[in-house]
């Protein structure tokens, strides 16, 4: 969990352990982190 990035969330369950994405959209996420940039 320490190496786990802002946009990652981990989904538990009884059999399994996933790290997925919290935007499963790859361009709706390349969208948000250039909105994300050029806020900061």
């Amino acid at each position: 969990m320490e190496y786990i990035q802002q946009d990652e969330c981990i989904e538990v369950t009884p059999n399994f352990i996933r790290m997925r994405k919290v935007i499963l959209d790859e361009h709706e996420r390349n969208r948000i982190a250039k909105s994300m940039k050029s806020e900061a």
